[in-house]
């Protein structure tokens, strides 16, 4: 990417570990948070400057993000599902990817939304519907 389009040279590859101790404490169907056995968090961060290319290099830019995400997959475990960090998530992932695979954990988020928010007034990036 950044060979063929310099001005991307202040783009980032971000890998991200924190200590899971706390997180492997709590039983897994306790709560809702997916991807519980997940200790690393990767993610592309593409940046350019200001220029005439700018909005060529906006254009550009999510097709290195899905080849890198493609990339990633590829090396992941045989057979894995893909999973995306909300936080990190580009927003054409699907539900599961970002909330879990499990049936019951989409059906119990879908309760807390409409306990929590019952007017559907939280609903930003990767709303829960």
């Amino acid at each position: 990417m950044v060979r063929k389009y310099p001005e991307m040279k202040g783009s980032v590859v971000q890998f991200e570990a924190y200590p899971m101790e706390g997180v492997r404490r709590v039983r897994e169907g306790k709560t809702a948070y997916a991807h519980r056995g997940d200790g690393l968090l990767v993610a592309l961060q593409t940046s350019h400057p200001t220029s005439p290319r700018s909005s060529l290099l906006s254009d550009i830019a999510p097709f290195y993000g899905h080849r890198f995400r493609a990339l990633i997959h590829a090396g992941d475990e045989p057979g894995r599902n893909p999973t995306a960090y909300v936080n990190y998530a580009y927003g054409d992932e699907k539900m599961e990817e970002v909330y879990g695979y499990e049936e019951w954990r989409i059906q119990r988020l879908r309760a807390l939304k409409r306990e929590w928010d019952p007017y559907g007034r939280m609903g930003w990036f990767h709303g829960i519907r």
